[in-house]
């Protein structure tokens, strides 16, 4: 694999990375949502069944109070029966007896002073009679309205315990949709995961497997396109044709763009101090315009090895005599 397929891979597994890094944090934040939701809808459940309970046990309260409502009923109702029964008999017995008394004995009219008496003070028993009959009535018609009031409301209150625990059910369900979600959700994630460590360690090997390459390639053709440029910034890169004239400023210094021996030092048309480099192959680089050159012709040297510096540099890279393009071999974000 050359070095322009690992670095085309390295690229490649590097958008996967982005890509599956992106899905897990979309996947992380709809979790995040969905436990908020789900815990918003577990407070609101927890909540309805605090309520239902409260009711529950008004409910028992109310029936206990409508069991003594219509106990207190049942009796009341005994006592008017008893209390009717009771006064219909006295007036039967008095009225027949007034009949009687009346028709069939001659009474001397001084006893009829007595009996009169008599008679208005049973008179006066019947109307005691009556009036507390009334009171029991009234009471009577009290209690079952109250028992009346406790039926509806328990009524009331059994339909407000129904729908709340129509709501807890369909909040229970939302709830288990949520949670199987969220498992589902985060299986995903796992298996997001384990896919990011795989790429992450594919991304390691081809790092390692480009470091090697450097290390063991020695061939100049591999490096095409990733060749650095050889001055030390800052500079102005112009070309021309096939050669490269960089304006180094600051009298910047000047490195060797791969491992090679030096062929040529020298003066060469109007440029002054040149170096010549042999990479093998036939590939030759190219240094005009040098000052302080510190290499000599027979010199192994080797990438990025100080050569010398220069204000002016004159580059061009050569396969044997054939001057090649800068652009398809120096690394263009040198440029």
């Amino acid at each position: 694999m050359s070095l322009r397929q690992i670095d085309h891979s390295i690229q490649e597994v590097n958008q996967q990375i982005s890509r599956v890094s992106t899905r897990i944090g979309a996947l992380v934040a709809d979790i995040a949502t969905i436990v908020d939701e789900t815990e918003e809808q577990e407070r609101l459940r927890l909540g309805l069944l605090a309520e239902v309970k409260a009711i529950d046990m008004e409910l028992q309260n109310m029936r206990n109070r409508l069991r003594e409502g219509q106990t207190l009923l049942e009796e009341l109702d005994r006592e008017i029966s008893m209390m009717e029964a009771s006064m219909s008999e006295r007036r039967n017995s008095l009225e027949r007896s007034s009949r009687l008394l009346y028709r069939d004995i001659h009474i001397p009219h001084d006893d009829t002073r007595y009996l009169q008496s008599v008679f208005m003070e049973i008179g006066t028993f019947l109307e005691a009679l009556y009036r507390d009959l009334r009171q029991l009535q009234v009471a009577r018609n009290d209690n079952h309205k109250k028992v009346l009031e406790h039926q509806s409301m328990i009524q009331r209150f059994s339909s407000r315990s129904h729908g709340l625990l129509e709501e807890i059910d369909v909040i229970t369900r939302k709830v288990q949709s949520s949670f199987a979600l969220t498992q589902e959700k985060k299986r995903i994630l796992d298996h997001l995961h384990e896919e990011q460590q795989d790429l992450q360690e594919i991304f390691r090997d081809l790092l390692n497997r480009k470091a090697d390459f450097y290390e063991t390639v020695k061939d100049i053709q591999h490096f095409k396109g990733y060749i650095p440029l050889p001055a030390d910034g800052p500079y102005f890169v112009s070309q021309d044709d096939n050669s490269l004239l960089i304006d180094m400023k600051n009298d910047a210094r000047v490195y060797c763009i791969f491992d090679g021996e030096v062929v040529y030092r020298g003066n060469l048309y109007r440029f002054e101090n040149v170096i010549i480099i042999d990479h093998g192959n036939n590939y030759y680089s190219v240094y005009g315009g040098l000052v302080d050159v510190i290499v000599n012709e027979g010199d192994r040297v080797y990438a990025n090895e100080l050569l010398g510096s220069s204000l002016y540099l004159y580059f061009e890279l050569r396969h044997r005599s054939t001057p090649l393009d800068p652009q398809e071999w120096i690394f263009l974000e040198e440029m």
